[in-house]
C-alpha cells in the first residue's frame, strides 16, 4: 500500500477527504478504487463497507472491515445492530473469543453451529444456546467447560458420569442432579468442594461425617450450617464453624456458649472476641484471641490491652500497621514503636513525633521500600507515600537520596508508579504537604534519571 500512497496523489486525495468526511467514499469514482484504498478507507470507518463494490470486497477487505467492526462494538455494544450481515460472522467470532458475553446479544441467525461450539468451549452458558445445536457431544463440551451449565442440560442427555463430573469440579451442580443418580460419595463429592452443597444433600444422607465435611468448606459461612440437623450441632461442630468464620459464634447454640468452650472458640479463630459481649471479654479470652490470630487485639477492651499482650500480637501479626493503631498511647514507648516498625514500616505513621528518629524512619523506609516490606493490601506506592508522610521533610529527602536509589529494573518500575502515585497527590493536602509532595517527586525524577539501571 505504501507504493500505491508515493505513486498517487489522487489516490491520497480521496483518502484524506475520506479521513475528514467518511461519507466521502461514495464520491470516489470507479475507477479510482482499489482493494487498497478500501482496506484504507474502512481504517477510517468501516459504515463504507456498504459502499464497496461487491468485486473489491476480498477475504483481505473483509477482514479489515470485520476488525474495525469488533472494535467498535467492543466499545458500544448497541452498535452489534450495525453489523453489516455479511459480516457479522466474523465479527461474532472475534467477540466470542474476546467474551462469551456478546453471545446472548447475537441474533439468532449467526449463531451458527461454528460460532455456537466456539462459544461453547470458552464456557458460554447452554441458556444462550439454539435448541437446533443441542446434541450430546454440544452438551459434553458445554459441561466440561462450565460445569454449572448442567442446570440447563435437557433431562434425557443427563448421565450418572457428566453428573458426577460436574459435581467434582463443581459442588455447587449437586443442585441439578436427577434424585435417582445422587448416591453419598457423590454427596460427600459435593460438599468437600462447596460447604454449601449440603443444602442440596437428601435428608437421609446428612450423616455427621458429610455434614462435619460440609462445614468445614462452608466459605462464607451460612449456608451449609442452615442444613445441619440440630442433632449434630455439637461442640466439634461449632468448633469447625468458628474456625470458618469468626462471626458463626453468633449462630452457636447457647448451650455451647458455656465458658469452657469459648476459650476453645477463641483458641481456633481469635476474631470471634468480636462476638462474644464485652462484659465477657476477660483477660483469659483475649489473651486466647490473640494468640490465635494477631488481629483480635482491636476486640480487647483498652483496660486490658497491656504491653505484653500488645507485644504477643506484633510476634504473630503479618504487618504493623493497624495493630499499632489499636495499642494504647500510653504503652507506644520507643522500644515498642520499633518492634512495630519492624514489622511493617507503614506503621511509622502512628509512632509518635518524639520517637521517629532518623533510625526508626530509615527502618520504616527500607522495609516497605523492599520486596519483604510490602503490605499485601496495598499498592507499593501507597505504602512508600503513606511512610513518607510521617516523615519530616529534610530528613525525607535525605532518607530518599541514601535508600530509594534502585538496585535492579525492579526497583526502577517501582520507583515510576511510585513517582506516578505521587503526581496524581500533588494537587491534594495543604500547602506544605503539596510543596513537600512536589519536591520529592523532582528528587525521584532525578534519582531514576542518574540512575545506570534501567527498565
Amino acid at each position: 500500500m505504501s507504493e500505491r500512497v508515493s505513486a498517487s496523489s489522487v489516490w491520497k486525495k480521496w483518502l484524506s477527504k475520506v479521513r475528514k468526511t467518511p461519507k466521502k467514499f461514495t464520491r470516489i469514482p470507479r475507477s479510482e478504487l482499489d482493494e487498497e484504498l478500501c482496506a484504507a478507507a474502512l481504517e477510517c470507518s468501516p459504515r463504507v463497507y456498504k459502499y464497496i463494490p461487491g468485486d473489491l470486497r476480498t477475504d483481505a477487505v473483509k477482514e479489515t472491515a470485520a476488525s474495525q467492526w469488533y472494535h467498535l462494538v467492543r466499545e458500544d455494544p448497541e452498535r452489534l445492530d450495525s453489523v453489516p450481515g455479511s459480516l457479522m460472522g466474523r465479527v461474532a467470532e472475534k467477540l466470542v473469543t474476546d467474551s462469551v458475553d456478546f453471545f446472548e446479544m447475537f441474533p439468532e441467525s449467526a449463531k451458527t453451529r461454528e460460532l455456537t461450539l466456539l462459544a461453547v468451549r470458552n464456557g458460554v452458558s447452554l441458556r444462550f444456546v439454539p435448541e437446533r445445536h443441542l446434541s450430546a457431544e454440544l452438551i459434553r463440551i458445554a459441561v466440561e467447560a462450565w460445569p454449572l451449565n448442567l442446570e440447563f442440560v435437557p433431562g434425557e442427555y443427563k448421565t450418572p458420569q457428566m453428573c458426577a463430573r460436574a459435581v467434582e469440579h463443581d459442588g455447587a451442580c449437586l443442585a441439578f442432579v436427577p434424585e435417582s443418580f445422587i448416591t453419598r460419595e457423590l454427596c460427600l463429592s459435593a460438599v468437600t468442594g462447596v460447604g454449601g452443597a449440603l443444602a442440596s444433600v437428601p435428608v437421609k444422607f446428612r450423616d455427621r461425617e458429610i455434614c462435619l465435611t460440609a462445614v468445614k468448606n462452608d466459605v462464607p459461612l451460612g449456608r451449609a450450617w442452615k442444613s445441619v440437623p440440630e442433632c449434630l450441632r455439637d461442640g466439634e461442630m461449632c468448633l469447625e464453624a468458628i474456625r470458618q468464620n469468626s462471626s458463626a459464634i453468633e449462630i452457636v447454640p447457647k448451650e455451647q456458649r458455656v465458658p469452657e468452650m469459648c476459650l476453645k472458640f477463641l483458641a481456633v479463630n481469635g476474631l470471634a472476641l468480636e462476638s462474644i459481649p464485652k462484659k465477657l471479654r476477660s483477660a483469659a479470652y483475649c489473651t486466647a484471641a490473640v494468640k490465635s490470630n494477631a488481629y483480635a487485639l482491636d476486640y480487647v477492651p483498652e483496660e486490658l490491652r497491656t504491653r505484653e499482650l500488645c507485644l504477643l500480637a506484633i510476634d504473630g501479626a503479618r504487618c504493623g500497621d493497624s495493630l499499632l493503631r489499636c495499642v494504647p498511647k500510653k504503652l507506644r514507648d520507643g522500644e515498642l514503636c520499633r518492634r512495630f516498625v519492624e514489622k511493617d514500616g507503614t506503621a511509622l505513621a502512628e509512632v509518635p513525633g518524639k520517637y521517629r528518629s532518623e533510625v526508626l524512619c530509615a527502618l520504616a523506609l527500607r522495609q516497605v521500600a523492599r520486596r519483604e516490606g510490602r503490605h499485601e493490601h496495598y499498592s507499593q506506592a501507597h505504602q512508600l507515600s503513606g511512610v513518607l508522610d510521617a516523615i519530616p521533610h529534610p530528613l525525607a529527602e535525605k532518607l530518599v537520596r541514601a535508600i530509594l536509589p534502585p538496585e535492579n529494573t525492579e526497583d526502577v518500575a517501582i520507583l515510576r508508579d511510585f513517582i506516578r502515585y505521587e503526581e496524581r497527590l500533588a494537587g491534594m493536602g495543604n500547602d506544605r504537604k503539596q510543596k513537600n509532595r512536589i519536591a520529592i517527586v523532582k528528587l525521584l525524577k532525578d534519582i531514576v534519571g542518574n540512575s545506570r539501571v534501567t527498565a
